[in-house]
């Protein structure tokens, strides 16, 4: 068993948080994540309520290095790809396969708009939606 996922992915992210700055992305998203966590968890009427937020919030973190991959290519690929191993992981609770599909979709309609910046209020609605449709 891995004893690094006792830590809690609070702290995780935490901890990323402050290497950010040390490669100079540009990063301060710590409002925004906390958006993106309250409106998944408020768009939750089940069990999986933290566990839909904690793979709303890695998918956002995962998302938003890879767009800025050009700055630091090693560190975007390295901690997005970190990032997405946590999404993934928050997933397997929830257990669900059109889940995982919309996510998949969301992923491939953003991937094309790589050149845009990280649509924040579009990704909101998303997870608002997504949350409803698959019945969280």
């Amino acid at each position: 068993m891995d004893t690094r996922g006792n830590i809690g992915i609070d702290q995780i992210l935490k901890e990323a948080e402050m290497i950010w700055p040390q490669v100079d992305l540009g990063l301060n998203v710590r409002d925004e994540r906390e958006t993106v966590r309250s409106s998944a968890v408020s768009s939750c009427t089940g069990e999986f309520a933290n566990d839909y937020a904690d793979a709303c919030e890695c998918f956002y973190l995962f998302r938003i290095i890879h767009r800025m991959s050009e700055k630091d290519p090693a560190f975007a690929a390295l901690t997005g790809d970190y990032y997405f191993s946590r999404f993934s992981h928050a997933l397997i609770p929830i257990d669900s396969v059109p889940l995982i599909e919309r996510f998949s979709d969301y992923l491939k309609a953003d991937a094309k708009q790589s050149e845009k910046a990280f649509d924040l209020t579009e990704y909101l609605a998303f997870i608002r939606h997504t949350a409803k449709e698959i019945a969280l």
